[in-house]
């Protein structure tokens, strides 16, 4: 019985949710979309990071990405970016790299970038913060197609006090 009164509380899971319409298709509990011949999904349920984009550059051609919030300039890291070639699985890439908000990040043909983003508007996340998420791809030539995504907080549960 002593142990059980030292463990610390559950805490509550702050997760994202849609909060308005968008361009983004609904596909098996992932948004979709595409730009610039890029797949592109938004993982909204992970709970190991708040909002998970996957990009999967599959053209024949370079592609520069920025992710971020529309609304705001946050300053410092929002996340973590991981490039990785499409064809080596989970290996065959560098180490994740500090991702700052709408920072240029170029995903070369035959590649994918995951960005793990955990602080969206720079500090940590409360219920029914709100703020619309920007992702735009821009191509060689220069032309740029972007899609936006309305987000809100809210309570996703709590976490047992050993985690997941």
């Amino acid at each position: 019985m002593a142990a059980g009164c030292n463990l610390p509380p559950p805490r509550t899971w702050v997760r994202f949710e849609p909060a308005g319409p968008s361009e983004w298709r609904s596909a098996g509990g992932l948004l979709v979309g595409r730009l610039h011949e890029a797949d592109v999904q938004i993982d909204l349920t992970n709970k190991q990071t708040k909002v998970q984009v996957t990009v999967e550059n599959r053209s024949a051609r370079p592609l520069e990405f920025r992710v971020g919030p529309d609304d705001a300039t946050p300053h410092g890291a929002v996340g973590q970016v991981l490039l990785r070639q499409l064809d080596a699985g989970v290996i065959g890439g560098p180490e994740t790299m500090e991702y700052n908000a709408k920072q240029p990040q170029t995903v070369a043909a035959g590649w994918r970038a995951t960005f793990f983003i955990d602080r969206p508007l720079g500090r940590d996340v409360v219920l029914d913060q709100r703020f619309v998420l920007g992702i735009e791809a821009r191509d060689p030539a220069g032309v740029m197609q972007r899609r936006a995504l309305p987000l809100r907080a809210v309570s996703g549960g709590t976490i047992p006090a050993d985690g997941f």
